[in-house]
């Protein structure tokens, strides 16, 4: 016995006898002849002979499973190859339902091809089965391109931020032409970081929903920057003009030195040369181009008047008619005074170098 099964075994797991087993024109392979096996023995495990109807329909069984599965695995082998991987880049949504519906269809395929074995019931209700799989397989697959596509636009959104900042916070005021184009550059290297190279053509959106979110939200982030970029030329521009008006006043308190009157003619032509030297540097000085730099410009002009006019209301006092008639008063006040006129001898005697002397004062405006 032992001599004859040992010939036996030997000549059936000889490798020149041994012939791949086919279900269906499909060659079954060693992990699926397990399951059979299985399937066969929970069958035979009874008291009581199984019904060959019952045999073929669990051969059916299994048989499309298999399909299913390979059909399955054909799926997932040709997501990854279109790099929906964790570690892969990101593909444009586009992109990642194309190569889905390819995929599945090639898949498909593949199992209608296996799946002959068992009738079309049989074949109907596994393929429910196959499309629910996948369908649940590419449900991953969004999700994890979609979340490498969401973490692209928090970098961009950054990318955007930092570079606004490094232009806007801690230095002088832009102007608006300025700081527009500076947004636009920063928006443009943004939304290149959310986009794909599309061969032959213009880069394409990783996610066009994603993408205008992306936009509108750096449109609302360039309000901010051009309120507070508002507020630092306001405050620049009041400074030059606060600036412009002590130049103003220093070159004019320069003219007026000394206890002398100036004729009104030249203290005009100093006020226009001063005037118009204060307006040109504060010009040059601004080149925001924004409402208040008019408006400050005005209120500018507005200011030197009104210097000018304290100006020449000094000039004016110091006419020698004035300044006697101040002098007479301020001395009108004295007692001392009051004595010398009611003295005609004391008139007699230093009438002359006391006149001489109002006069002086008055000159000196002391």
């Amino acid at each position: 016995f032992y001599k004859h099964l040992t010939e036996f075994v030997t000549s059936s797991l000889a490798p020149e006898n041994l012939v791949p087993k086919t279900i269906a024109g499909k060659t079954v392979r060693s992990k699926e002849m397990v399951d059979y096996f299985q399937k066969y023995l929970e069958i035979f495990n009874g008291d009581e002979m199984p019904e060959p109807k019952s045999i073929f329909q669990t051969t059916a069984e299994v048989t499309n499973l298999h399909a299913v599965s390979s059909a399955r695995e054909h799926y997932l082998a040709g997501m990854e190859e279109l790099g929906l991987t964790a570690s892969s880049p990101a593909l444009e949504d586009r992109q990642l339902e194309l190569g889905h519906q390819e995929v599945m269809a090639r898949a498909v395929q593949l199992f209608n091809n296996q799946s002959k074995f068992g009738g079309q019931d049989f074949a109907n209700h596994f393929h429910e089965v196959l499309v629910k799989d996948i369908n649940v397989k590419f449900d991953f697959f969004t999700q994890l391109n979609g979340s490498k596509i969401e973490n692209i636009f928090h970098r961009a959104k950054s990318l955007y931020l930092q570079q606004m900042s490094s232009h806007c916070e801690a230095r002088p005021p832009l102007s608006p032409p300025h700081l527009a184009s500076l947004h636009s550059q920063c928006c443009q290297a943004a939304v290149s970081l959310c986009q794909a190279e599309a061969p032959g053509g213009p880069p394409r959106p990783l996610s066009e929903p994603l993408l205008a979110q992306l936009l509108q939200e750096l449109e609302m982030q360039l309000e901010l920057y051009q309120a507070a970029n508002a507020a630092k030329i306001l405050v620049a521009v009041q400074g030059a003009r606060e600036a412009a008006l002590e130049q103003y006043s220093r070159a004019m308190e320069e003219v007026m030195v000394g206890p002398l009157h100036i004729n009104t003619v030249k203290l005009e032509y100093e006020h226009r040369d001063a005037k118009r030297i204060c307006l040109e540097v504060f010009t040059a000085s601004q080149s925001y181009g924004t409402d208040s730099v008019v408006t400050l410009l005005a209120s500018l002009e507005q200011g030197v008047e009104e210097r000018f006019g304290f100006f020449r209301e000094v000039n004016s006092s110091k006419r020698v008619g004035r300044r006697l008639v101040a002098t007479a008063g301020q001395l009108g006040e004295s007692r001392a005074w009051r004595q010398f006129l009611a003295s005609r001898v004391q008139q007699g005697a230093v009438g002359g170098g006391v006149l001489l002397v109002v006069v002086c004062r008055a000159l000196m405006g002391s």
